[in-house]
């Protein structure tokens, strides 16, 4: 155990700490070692802390040693399991009587660190070791100074927020105790500060920031602090205090509180600002902005959380009107981004040198968040569940009795209608709503701009908030920015990325877009005709015939103004295709417009033909599969796709990828334009450097591959040549390779036979690295895609193997010895059962080396199989296609490794687990009957200890059976082996022993026994099975198993007969529907649900275990797949044989074996419905035999 920190040691940490910060590598290297080895110590964590409260030491020292200290804590506070070291209940006893002394810190990094080691040790002791927290912290605040109230706030908001993340049901009951103690102090608190802010802004504000902050400017920043944690507080008092009203619908009293102050607040903070007077920038300007932002924020998070107690404390409605109005008088002609040159030479003048470039753009960053939080309080009323009746859920909490919707609903049809009135009552601040279209009446159509067009389509609805505001938003807030046509010039991809697919919250014009949209779905036949009735608005502006760069009128960054404005309202018609439909006529836009604009290459045209490739996507679906229009269309975005402007050329590479896409895509069309695709995605894909542009463009390579089907095989090659050097390319970024790998396993779903082709030079170096579990991206997700393809590579290659006609000839010939001593073990098979299936390989070198190219990964397999069992349904298909590709040659092969591989997973995963296993045994037993039979007895074998063992459920005992089946009716020899071992297998024969030998004749031979016990579970578990093909091949495994060399099986006949005439009766003897359909087999073809593994069985029923998905799904139809499956099924005696000649054949072996009077005893002691049923059968058999021309032999005269 360590030994605990001395004084000295006290003194030698303190020196670390100013080391650690040393510019000298290695002496800096030498503290952090030092440091990191006293963390195991005793006393650390204290000294950490009086090294913190010593005023004298070095302040970085001092700010060091917070870090690790709320580091420190953060490990070893609360012991965990294994773990050697953590503090001691002394230490912390002494740390938390400590902290209080290091509260009032002047430096604000370190005062920090403070607070977040009060909510680190707050959160594993609050309240069982630490009750008196908040009284204390509170009795800081009554009579501290003011630093001292400040930290403490700090402290506050910071364990607030750490004990309102812990979700148990008593950690969020003691929170709401925590809101009781804390609620009416911090209230009052905010409200007195709110009160001074509001009256010492305005002079604060009108304070010139040359010389230095002034006390009294010191003092209004100090409680403006002040006021922000105590908001911060509040909000979170308020949303992790109380339940959530959505689902309670109970009335929350803090809100009713606090939120009419809070909107008040609101409007007073807005209102200190002198209108149309210049202020200097300073830091109490910055900090007024701060703190509206965060109103808007903690309104919007109550709206969320609470939003019945929200309307029912009156402040829906004016919180929504003071962001309808911050939006709508932004964007006045005087708050216009793009002012007139004669307003903004009036701007600079009246602004002086007090606004510099730096504070202007400071400036307007903060107006921009300020308006993306008023977009976001009003997209989050327009898209509450609860006031649109869909939250609340149908169950009452904790009874989970049905709910009473009534009042829910009633409540809900209150605030739509309220939402109704507002949204149709005029603005409240009329003038700035006229004001475009007063400046379009007096300027023509551009000065106003889109708002002037949307109130004039209003018509009588254009004096309405609703129509103010959508015309405030595409008129200014969705207008491409001076900034960003800048930051588009400087960094074209970061831009069409940000403003393509970002977070609305982080960007205003993507903020106003979201706003727009939601008000055009709750309000689409009052917003649609005028949003509609832009277009031609603007195409009056900027005619379509008319390039660019020759329109008049004010430009910004080289743009037309009128060209942005237009930018807007086709990004507006984007927006809202779906709900425009009935509104425009999109094919007449498109080619009377967009096809002309697109034309139109001059820089200045840059911004409208990035918009028209969006448009495009977003109306896919109103251009018919045979409109002539199509193949125009394609050109004109690869047009797009080759612009050398990343922003164009993404434009394009949507557009494209919507197209594709779009279910009415046809590729004869498009067939033409195909090579020049591919080239110009196989450019982007090798210029760019962006992940975002790669993924893109791999996604619409991986959609070309998939729609274009037929056309791309002459391209095949070309595509294969390059993935290569994409693939080194993309070396770290594993989402590039998956979609590499991806791209690989269609082009070989498109070759089909001709795949092997690939093998060389690509497939095999892909699955030689995503194979690899050494390498560190195996691990992100190339595994995944690496044995996919490797399951598509098997699946699509040629047939390899044929049946070996002569062999199989001499083995049924040898079989057919029966019990006169065959090559069979003197196992007679079953009458009509066909010819055994014998593989071999095709002649030439070619099936050859394409077997040894497809089966070298296996070693890989076994390290897969070993290491995980998450890959388990890829490793199981692979398996599977690879026993029905190679036949016997995959145990020659690599049969030690398919061993492996089941034996790292036999016995080791669950029930779902093993349902994937024996579909694969099965299949290996099937393809490559006596290899197989013998490679897999130790799996065999093991599966035989789990059966026996009892633990196992019944669900895998049941579908053990059909894989036993197999191997009894393919190679029964084996199966009488397998006994063999099975007697001499530890496990199998304790499992046996606990079973005792009741009922088993004491004669038996430890194999029969085994046998005999095997048996017995199989009939026992026989009615468990639901598919026909799973029972009739159960079925005549049963009747093969009387042709087994053992003296006690008709002493089983009561046990084996009773299963087998069942499944007769279901299948021949009329016990199905009488329509032939459900499991009755009527001797035509398969029987139903022959390929129960793969069509029932492979999900384990509901569930589903099938996760190979994509283009590895596909290739189950592949043509060799398909090819080996129909070998596999027409040489399978379960299709071939009937169960009555089978049963008939197996009660003549029995009868050979035994002798006929010892099979008769045994038959006539059987309960006589049993033995008609049998007797039926076999008559059946018999005369069907006849009527056949192939008469059954004497042995069931007697019957």
């Amino acid at each position: 155990m360590s030994q605990p920190l001395t004084q000295q040691d006290f003194a030698s940490l303190l020196s670390c700490l100013q080391n650690a910060l040393n510019q000298n590598p290695e002496v800096q290297k030498q503290a952090e070692a030092y440091i990191q080895s006293l963390d195991s110590r005793a006393g650390f964590s204290s000294a950490l802390a009086e090294i913190v409260g010593n005023r004298e030491a070095d302040h970085s020292a001092r700010y060091l040693a917070s870090v690790h200290l709320k580091n420190s804590i953060h490990r070893n506070w609360k012991k965990r399991v294994g773990a050697s070291t953590g503090i001691g209940p002394e230490e912390k006893a002494h740390l938390r009587s400590r902290l209080s002394s290091l509260i009032p810190q002047e430096d604000n990094q370190i005062a920090v660190q403070v607070a977040l080691v009060y909510a680190k040790v707050a959160r594993f002791d609050y309240p069982a070791e630490w009750p008196g927290l908040f009284s204390d912290l509170l009795a800081n605040v009554n009579g501290g100074s003011a630093l001292t109230v400040r930290r403490v706030y700090l402290i506050l908001h910071h364990v607030l927020k750490e004990l309102s993340s812990k979700r148990l049901v008593a950690d969020q009951a003691h929170f709401a105790q925590v809101t009781e103690l804390l609620f009416g102090h911090v209230w009052g608190q905010w409200c007195a500060d709110t009160q001074q802010l509001l009256a010492g802004l305005p002079a604060g504000l009108e304070a010139p920031p040359a010389g230095g902050s002034t006390s009294a400017s010191q003092a209004l920043l100090q409680s403006c602090e002040r006021w922000m944690l105590l908001l911060k507080i509040l909000r979170r008092l308020i949303l992790h205090g109380f339940p959530s009203d959505a689902k309670t619908l109970a009335p929350v009293p803090a809100v009713h509180s606090c939120c009419p102050h809070m909107v008040s607040a609101l409007q007073g903070l807005l209102g200190v600002r002198p209108r149309g007077k210049p202020l200097p920038r300073s830091h109490l300007q910055a900090m007024l902005d701060r703190a509206i932002l965060k109103l808007l924020k903690t309104l919007c998070q109550v709206l969320e959380v609470h939003p019945w107690s929200f309307h029912g404390a009156g402040v829906l409605l004016p919180s929504m009107e003071v962001c309808a109005s911050q939006l709508v008088e932004a964007a006045a002609p005087e708050q216009h981004p793009h002012p007139h040159p004669h307003q903004q030479q009036q701007q600079q003048q009246a602004g002086g040198a007090a606004m510099t470039a730096a504070a202007s753009a400071a400036a307007a960053a903060s107006t921009e968040r300020r308006l993306t939080a008023c977009c976001g309080l009003l997209i989050g009323v327009m898209g509450s569940k609860s006031y649109r009746g869909q939250a609340g859920g149908s169950l009452e909490p904790g009874s989970g009795q049905p709910r009473d919707t009534t009042r829910y609903k009633a409540m809900a049809a209150e605030v739509r209608a309220a939402l109704e009135a507002f949204w149709a009552a005029p603005p409240a601040n009329a003038a700035a709503a006229a004001a475009a279209v007063a400046a379009a009446a007096a300027g023509g159509a551009a000065a106003g701009g889109p708002a002037a067009a949307v109130a004039a389509a209003a018509g009588g609805g254009a004096n309405s908030r609703l129509i103010a505001l959508a015309g405030a938003l595409v008129s200014r807030h969705m207008v491409l920015s001076r900034a960003d046509l800048e930051q588009w010039r400087e960094e074209p991809e970061e831009f069409a990325h940000s403003h393509g697919s970002g977070a609305w919250a982080d960007s205003l014009a993507l903020a106003a877009e979201q706003l727009y949209l939601v008000l055009l779905q709750a309000y689409r036949e009052v917003l649609g005709p005028a949003v509609a009735s832009l277009l031609p608005a603007v195409a009056a502006a900027a005619p379509p015939g008319v390039p660019a760069d020759s329109l008049p009128g004010e430009r910004v960054a080289g743009v037309p103004l009128a060209l942005l404005y237009k930018d807007a309202v086709y990004a507006a018609l984007a927006a809202g295709a779906y709900e425009l439909h009935d509104y425009l006529d999109y094919g007449a836009w498109l080619t009377g417009s967009l096809l002309t604009e697109l034309s139109d290459t001059c820089a200045a045209n840059k911004p409208l033909r990035r918009r028209i490739g969006l448009v495009v996507a977003a109306n896919v679906d109103r251009v018919r599969e045979d409109d002539p229009i199509r193949p125009a269309l394609y050109g004109a975005m690869l047009q797009l796709l080759s612009e050398p402007d990343p922003a164009l050329c993404l434009s394009g590479l949507g557009a494209l990828t919507a197209l594709l896409g779009d279910f009415n895509f046809l590729e004869e069309p498009f067939a033409p334009l195909l090579p020049t695709c591919l080239q110009l995605l196989l450019h982007v894909m090798g210029g760019s450097s962006e992940l975002d542009t790669q993924k893109q463009a791999f996604g619409l390579l991986n959609m070309v591959i998939e729609r274009c089907g037929e056309a791309l095989r002459p391209h095949v090659g070309a595509l294969a040549g390059a993935l290569p050097a994409l693939w080194e390319a993309a070396a770290g970024q594993s989402l590039l390779r998956i979609q590499i790998l991806e791209a690989v396993q269609r082009l070989l779903n498109l070759s089909g036979p001709a795949s092997p082709q690939l093998l060389p030079g690509l497939v095999l170096p892909l699955l030689s690295y995503s194979l690899d579990l050494r390498q560190p991206e195996t691990s992100e997700g190339l595994l995944e895609d690496g044995l996919a393809l490797w399951l598509v590579a098997l699946r699509n290659a040629p047939t390899c193997c044929e049946q070996d006609t002569a062999a199989a000839a001499a083995a049924a010939a040898a079989a057919g010895q029966g019990a006169d001593g065959g090559g069979n073990g003197g196992i007679a098979p079953l009458a009509g059962q066909p010819p055994p299936l014998v593989l071999r390989l095709l002649p030439g070198p070619g099936p050859a080396q394409v077997l040894e190219a497809l089966l070298s990964p296996f070693p890989a397999l076994t390290a897969i199989a070993e290491s995980s069992t998450e890959q388990l349904p890829a490793v199981m298909s692979i398996l599977t296609s690879a026993a029905l590709l190679a036949g016997p040659a995959l145990w020659a092969a690599a049969g030690g490794h398919v061993v492996s591989v089941f034996m790292a997973v036999v016995g080791n995963v669950s029930e779902r687990g093993m349902l994937l296993v024996f579909p694969a045994l099965e299949q290996m037993l099937q393809a490559a009957p006596q290899a197989a039979a013998a490679g897999l007895q130790p799996v065999l074998l093991r599966l035989l200890g789990l059966l026996f063992g009892g633990k196992e459920s019944g669900l895998v005992v049941t579908n053990a059976l059909p894989v036993l089946g197999r191997l009894l009716l393919a190679a029964p020899q084996q199966l009488v082996a397998l006994c063999g071992a099975a007697a001499a297998d530890p496990a199998v024969a304790a499992a046996l022993a606990a079973k005792g030998r009741e009922g088993v004749p004491a004669e038996l031979a430890p194999a029969e026994v085994v046998l005999w016990r095997l048996l017995e579970l199989w009939a026992e578990a026989f009615d468990g099975l639901g598919q026909a093909g799973a029972r009739r091949l159960c079925g005549l495994a049963l009747c093969r198993a009387l042709a087994l060399p053992s003296r006690g099986l008709l002493g089983l006949l009561d046990v084996l007969l009773p299963p087998i005439t069942a499944v007769w009766f279901e299948t021949e003897g009329g016990g199905g529907d009488e329509d032939g359909g459900g499991c009755c087999w009527r001797g035509e073809g398969m029987p139903p649900s022959y390929d129960y593994f793969s069509a029932g069985m492979r999900g384990g029923g509901d569930e589903g275990l099938d996760e190979v998905v994509g283009p590895a799904l596909d290739s189950e139809e592949a043509e060799g797949e398909t090819a080996r499956r129909a070998m596999l099924r027409e040489a399978d005696p379960a299709g071939a044989v009937t169960l009555g000649s089978g049963l008939r054949s197996g009660l003549c072996a029995a009868a050979a074996l035994h002798g006929e009077a010892a099979l008769n005893a045994a038959l006539n002691a059987l309960d006589p419905t049993l033995a008609a049923a049998v007797h039926k059968a076999t008559a059946a058999a018999a005369a069907a035999g006849a009527a056949g021309g192939a008469g059954g032999a004497g042995g069931q005269a007697s019957m």
